[in-house]
């Protein structure tokens, strides 16, 4: 909660957390960002942030290649694509690629995509005693540690929900450790810890930036990489095609509504479709805010979007080899941004409270978050990394960080109350997410209050080093709450004090803080 003298305006303008409906918050460039569905609903009482280059409506969908063209060096082409007609009756079905012995696959054209009806949008309807502060050194990232997946190839050594030490002796803490949920295993999967992806998923020349995994939006944390799309000269935006990387079988398509402002404050639900493919028993990915689907795919969606994304999946089973096309997607309505969600139970990330993480369920996909462009093939994966970044260029933290915490500072992850190993099940309370961008500019994100700086700027600290306490001050032109500051100070290791307030820093901690906790 944020505290405000009585009297003053309430009026905030950034969005509440989300319970429910899990997408991406709507950020203006340069921000890479997507909309969160729970911040955007309670924002709808807010005043929206003054943004730039404003558009009064989302842009239409153009219907583009079916086949992963070429990128070409000009990143912002102007041309625009015309569907071809269709005559067939018959039903669709997705392209496969016939691949040739020491050369790339050559695919079988996918069928063009007739452009779909009008797609309607509806309008959417006493704190705790400060503690004296130890002296904390921060450590590094914690790197990733490699998880012990119950498949056969352990054999005896996984039996009755207990896996035995090799030798027959004591067994250590990597040993022993089972990770409480792998998600949906199909039951004839094949094990391949390590697959290749061959595929482009879209054509790189109109992709603007990327903003690697793990990333914040709202007050938390997500397992997934944002990618913007470019605008022409006239700052038009246009749909990209969406392609599979590898072969793969589509487990389930989401399809609902999210609530999203125009750069003019208007708000309407708009409809978004998730899908989720699986590679192999360990290795998941998946693509989030499409807007349309491929022939073969979009028969097999939900009729109807679902108000809200939870128990909103609708169990499928399509294959799909590399290069298919999987859908459309002009992103969100402002950011134009859209995700890559990438996924492997073989490895799993290291934070500050590792068993929050282990035993909390909303908390396994970032535990097993991974970084989908260590996965392509030859320098297929240093195309993506070239486009890490936003408009401020590429800074100090430009690469995938899936394990996000720097335990003994103000860095990472924070949550409303201590972990109580009680509930497996219950959602994670997520309270503040504090980030260092691929542009170097930080982010401090409360429930309501979005704090961002760059380092031009006078109270800019990198965050990983703030093992005391700072204040930092919202910048102008960076989303951020402009006029806002936040105090944070480290109580012990693994709790911090926060006071998001209006004006100018206090020389020390005010009254009315509020304690998040690892």
């Amino acid at each position: 909660p944020v505290q405000v003298p009585a009297g003053e305006d309430t009026t905030l303008a950034v969005a509440a957390t989300a319970f429910v409906i899990i997408g991406c918050a709507q950020v203006p460039p340069p921000a890479i960002e997507s909309s969160e569905v729970g911040t955007l609903r309670a924002a709808r009482d807010l005043t929206s942030l003054a943004v730039p280059s404003p558009e009064t409506s989302p842009p239409a969908r153009p219907v583009l290649p079916t086949s992963p063209p070429t990128p070409e060096p000009t990143a912002n082409p102007t041309a625009t694509f015309e569907p071809p007609v269709s005559t067939s009756t018959e039903t669709p079905v997705i392209a496969t690629a016939t691949p040739e012995p020491a050369a790339t696959a050559t695919k079988t054209p996918v069928p063009p995509v007739s452009p779909p009806p009008d797609t309607p949008t509806a309008t959417a309807t006493p704190y705790p005693a400060a503690v004296a502060t130890a002296t904390i050194e921060p450590t590094p990232y914690l790197s990733p540690m490699p998880t012990h997946p119950p498949d056969a190839s352990l054999g005896d050594r996984y039996a009755d929900g207990e896996l035995k030490h090799e030798d027959g002796g004591e067994t250590s803490a990597a040993d022993s450790y089972i990770p409480p949920d792998y998600g949906y295993r199909e039951p004839d999967c094949v094990s391949d810890p390590s697959p290749v992806l061959t595929s482009h998923i879209t054509d790189l020349s109109k992709v603007s930036a990327i903003q690697p995994p793990a990333v914040i939006s709202g007050n938390w944390y997500k397992n997934r990489s944002y990618l913007n799309i470019a605008s022409d000269r006239d700052g038009h935006v246009v749909g990209v095609p969406v392609y599979a990387p590898a072969d793969a079988q589509m487990t389930g398509i989401t399809y609902y509504l999210q609530p999203m402002s125009d750069a003019n404050g208007n708000w309407s639900d708009v409809p978004q479709y998730d899908v989720r493919l699986r590679i192999s028993c360990e290795v998941t990915y998946g693509f989030d805010h499409l807007t349309e689907l491929a022939p073969g795919i979009s028969e097999e969606a939900p009729a109807q979007p679902a108000s809200e994304t939870r128990d909103a999946e609708k169990p499928v089973s399509i294959e799909v080899k590399a290069g298919d096309l999987i859908g459309y997607t002009t992103g969100t309505i402002v950011a134009h941004s859209w995700d890559f969600i990438f996924t492997n139970t073989t490895v799993e990330n290291r934070f500050a409270n590792q068993e929050r993480y282990e035993k909390t369920g909303d908390l396994n996909a970032v535990l097993y978050a991974d970084c989908p462009y260590d996965y392509f093939e030859g320098g297929m994966g240093d195309e993506y990394r070239a486009l890490f970044g936003g408009s401020a260029g590429v800074g100090v933290d430009a690469g995938c960080n899936t394990s996000y915490d720097v335990p003994g500072s103000i860095y990472g992850g924070w949550f409303q109350t201590p972990f109580a190993d009680e509930d497996g099940y219950a959602p994670a309370d997520w309270g503040m997410a504090i980030a260092v961008m691929p542009d170097g500019n930080i982010r401090i994100n409360e429930e309501r209050v979005s704090i961002r700086l760059g380092p031009q700027h006078e109270t800019y600290l990198d965050p990983r080093t703030v093992t005391d306490e700072h204040c930092f001050v919202s910048a102008r032109g960076t989303g951020g709450l402009l006029g806002w500051h936040v105090f944070l100070k480290m109580l012990t290791p693994d709790t911090v004090a926060a006071a998001f307030g209006e004006g100018s820093c206090p020389k020390s901690l005010p009254d009315g803080y509020t304690v998040y906790y690892r």
